[in-house]
């Protein structure tokens, strides 16, 4: 891997003093400059039409705190659009490109509640194509595509990038940023609808200033370079390490830009501007948005120990000389241009053995069922949704099952294979970023993480070929109120009835509304697998368990805990397990009265995995510890769940894996046609 690569390193995550969130009001002053033109040009030059969706796509989005303001300028431009043309203003998607490293679980805890949009993070180098093609309406990018794919060969040994003479690293680093923009348009003309705009804000320079006087991002790059040189004479870092290292961006000219954008055969100049940032920084300032923006990458390369006393030694140089004591003096100019198109850890660790376990079981039913069911036709691209697919640990293989399976399809129709992609769905807690960072290498598909309750509409409509969900669908939107204060869901009798008929009604609304939406989205023929996992009408809890008995165990190890003053009995009464194991006649009840799927195949299956008593402890500790400890506190989550162990290996019963009598409904679901 070439780590003067940029596609390798992010902004720093999170939202802590040194972060990107907290350190890039530079790059909101250049949007707040440019908000009036992209308001203009949408007004203006957007073509509109009568779709009922419509797609927005940001490359470069960090962690999204400069990201959302623009997506919600852009987003009202558009609506004002559709009301003054008298159409039915469409729903909106919008579409967060980065790095794989980039901090994505940070941006969709940060989104804003009152959006009007639904999201997905795509995450992969924006120089290669990401989206379907004719997918996107409006493209943008701010402060991003000044990024290289990699560092020009001749500036290998840190040699300068901005000399007063322009010589051979110079022309290296522009022809590299030349063939970069080159790949970021062609790929946009892929994925663009013909009429759509793109707007792009890119940092640039004048062809000359005044160092006596003035400065620009240049100047204050070459401040940091001149800092790591100083380290190394020092010996206070590799010298070697030095020599294979150069930054992998180049801010160019204004003209240098103009004149590769005119070279595109597929979009036109409708608008070029240029700006200043509405934020002028202080020396802190620039200090704090160079390491934001660096610090990932020179750790990486020369270590954390060196990070403090670079920034010190930079901010020292910053403030020697006079010119940096005035952010006025910044003649960086930032440039509008504006383009018309032609054309959870802990549950990978653990829950992944009987999850994994349910697909081995299902593989053969799904393979089947795509070589003899699924309908194919001549579009380039096939879409697949995996709706709560966690960290990605049993989704990645049951995607390459299918898409294995969908290739067969095509070659033995003698249709040319198509490009895939992948849409990842959980809530919005859930941790995308360790998904995106434990992609396969080798794999056929590009990726994107949609974010939210797959309960809801979450996908633009007839966007989705195979949709596919194993072991989520007993998970509810909320416990029933009748459930409060952990009654059993178990119906064994007397007052646990109530409770037991309250979780059946909840997850029956659930379900429905689970198919209800993906029939929106779904393609007409499409195809979904669903492997919820479910219990027999009947066992012998004498002899056998089910996945709801342990259920029960947990929850009486959480009732003897507030007996004993452990946990808040208060809390505890209104609380329950917001899950729901159905019985196997159940979930078939449900799936035969939707009007918009029709049951291909239903197969009762066995676990491939059976679990002894720790796996049993490992498992639901996996999937509810962040639960437990956010209603309990995490000093009780160890107790509880020795407690559970304690109760598990009390009872011969569970001594005996084979005696676990909890199946998987695997239901092939096929859309129908309207």
């Amino acid at each position: 891997m070439d780590f003067n690569d940029s596609r390798h390193f992010s902004m720093n995550s999170g939202d802590g003093p040194l972060s990107y969130v907290k350190n890039s009001s530079y790059q909101r002053g250049v949007l707040e400059a440019a908000k009036a033109i992209i308001e203009e040009e949408i007004a203006t030059k957007l073509e509109i039409s009568t779709n009922s969706f419509f797609c927005i796509a940001d490359f470069g989005c960090s962690t999204g705190n400069n990201s959302f303001p623009a997506m919600h300028t852009i987003i009202e431009a558009i609506k004002r659009k559709y009301e003054s043309s008298e159409l039915k203003t469409p729903d909106f998607y919008v579409w967060f490109n980065d790095v794989v490293s980039n901090d994505f679980n940070t941006l969709f805890r940060s989104l804003p509640p009152d959006r009007s949009y639904k999201v997905a993070a795509l995450a992969g180098d924006f120089h290669g194509c990401l989206l379907p093609p004719s997918s996107v309406h409006f493209a943008y990018s701010s402060y991003a595509v000044h990024w290289l794919t990699e560092v020009p060969k001749a500036a290998a040994g840190f040699k300068r990038m901005y000399g007063v003479e322009k010589g051979e690293v110079y022309e290296a680093y522009l022809n590299q940023f030349e063939r970069d923009l080159e790949l970021f348009l062609k790929c946009r003309d892929v994925e663009m609808v013909k009429g759509g705009i793109m707007a792009l804000l890119i940092p640039a320079l004048p062809t000359s200033w005044d160092p006596q006087k003035e400065f620009t991002v240049a100047s204050v790059i070459e401040l940091l370079r001149s800092s790591l040189v100083d380290m190394a004479k020092k010996g206070r870092l590799s010298e070697a390490k030095l020599d294979a290292f150069n930054f992998p961006y180049y801010v160019p000219t204004s003209e240098q830009v103009w004149a590769i954008l005119q070279k595109s055969n597929s979009f036109s100049i409708e608008r070029m501007e240029i700006l200043k940032s509405g934020t002028l920084l202080t020396v802190d300032g620039h200090v704090a948005c160079f390491r934001a923006a660096h610090q990932n990458m020179l750790t990486h390369e020369f270590g954390a120990e060196t990070i403090d006393e670079l920034f010190i030694l930079f901010k020292k140089k910053l403030q020697t000389s006079p010119v940096y004591a005035y952010p006025s003096s910044d003649r960086t100019v930032p440039r509008f241009f504006g383009r018309s198109c032609g054309h959870a850890v802990t549950f990978a660790k653990h829950f992944y053995v009987c999850k994994r376990g349910v697909l081995e079981a299902a593989k053969a039913i799904i393979e089947e069922e795509i070589a003899t069911k699924l309908e194919i036709s001549t579009n380039s691209f096939f879409c697949i949704a995996d709706f709560g697919c966690s960290t990605g640990n049993n989704s990645f293989p049951a995607m390459h099952t299918i898409i294995e399976a969908i290739k067969r399809k095509y070659e033995s129709s003698e249709l040319k294979t198509p490009d895939f992609y992948v849409w990842f769905n959980d809530v919005v807690s859930n941790d995308f970023n360790t998904l995106f960072r434990s992609l396969p290498p080798g794999r056929s598909y590009e990726v994107a993480a949609v974010a939210g309750d797959f309960r809801r509409r979450l996908l633009p409509p007839s966007s989705v070929h195979f949709a596919y969900s194993s072991c989520a669908l007993h998970w509810l939107t909320e416990a029933p109120k009748a459930a409060a204060g952990l009654k059993s869901s178990v119906w064994i009798g007397g007052e646990s009835e109530e409770a037991y008929e309250a979780y059946v009604n909840e997850f029956e609304r659930d379900l429905e509304a689970f198919l209800k939406c993906r029939a929106v989205e779904m393609v007409e023929g499409g195809i979904m697998a669903l492997l919820i996992p479910a219990v027999p009408t009947y066992w012998d809890p004498r002899k056998q368990y089910t996945a709801a008995s342990v259920t029960e165990l947990l929850r009486s190890s959480l009732l003897d805990l507030a007996e004993k003053g452990r946990l808040t009995k208060a809390k505890l009464e209104t609380f329950n397990l917001p899950f729901h194991f159905p019985t196997t006649e159940d979930v078939t009840v449900i799936l035969q009265k939707s009007n918009s799927f029709t049951i291909e195949r239903l197969e009762i299956l066995k676990n491939g995995t059976l679990l002894n008593i720790d796996g049993h402890v490992a498992c639901f500790r996996a999937a509810f510890q962040n639960m437990l400890t956010h209603k309990f506190g995490a000093e009780t989550i160890d107790e509880t769940f020795g407690l559970l162990k304690k109760k598990l290996q009390a009872s011969p019963v569970y001594a005996n894996p084979s005696n676990d009598r909890t199946v998987v409904v695997v239901a092939i679901l096929q859309r129908n046609n309207v």
